[in-house]
């Protein structure tokens, strides 16, 4: 999403633009445009949107294949390259996280626009339920889910605050647990 507004800031990609969904792009996971006809077009505005608020891994694969996911267009977004596996093997921690949520909330990496269009669409998704549905103010976040991990990392935009909660062998009751007691601690602050 990141890199993709990136390109949009450079006027090499409008959120207008179109990209069709071939069944080759479908992809596992959550989401919706897997399920639709092939040859459906969508734009790149409703592929952000799928992919921030339901977390769809096709409007990822969609965009990705767009940016081509091995050129710079892509890495280059990503803070300290050298030393992270984030961006490599799509493994990370909290603390790489919320540095990069930070650089991206805090820095030029994207106008003022771009910041604005990304984290009002990562408001309300459809994963609330699991961690901002407890948090006091505006959350802008993202979820991840895979077998027994869930994550929900994101900007308390209200507060300015960076936050991110990255489990292991856990599940949802457990997870919204865990999530409760963080945010009794932040909605204090």
């Amino acid at each position: 999403a990141v890199a993709t507004l990136v390109q949009v800031d450079q006027s090499n990609l409008s959120l207008q633009d179109q990209i069709i969904y071939k069944p080759y792009h479908a992809t596992i996971g959550t989401g919706f445009i897997n399920q639709n006809p092939a040859n459906t077009p969508y734009t790149i505005d409703q592929l952000l949107n799928a992919l921030l608020k339901n977390s769809d891994n096709t409007a990822q694969t969609m965009l990705e294949e767009k940016l081509d996911v091995n050129s710079n267009k892509v890495s280059s977004v990503f803070p300290n390259q050298g030393t992270t596996n984030f961006y490599y093997i799509n493994e990370s921690n909290a603390k790489e996280v919320v540095d990069y949520l930070n650089n991206i909330y805090t820095t030029d990496l994207l106008s003022n626009q771009s910041k604005d269009y990304l984290f009002n669409t990562m408001l309300k998704t459809q994963f609330d339920d699991y961690f901002a549905n407890y948090i006091t103010g505006d959350y802008a976040n993202k979820i991840g889910l895979s077998g027994s991990s869930i994550h929900n990392c994101g900007v308390i935009i209200d507060k300015d605050i960076v936050v991110c909660i990255m489990s292991s062998n856990t599940n949802k009751n457990q997870f919204i647990q865990i999530s409760k007691m963080v945010s009794d601690f932040l909605n204090e602050l």
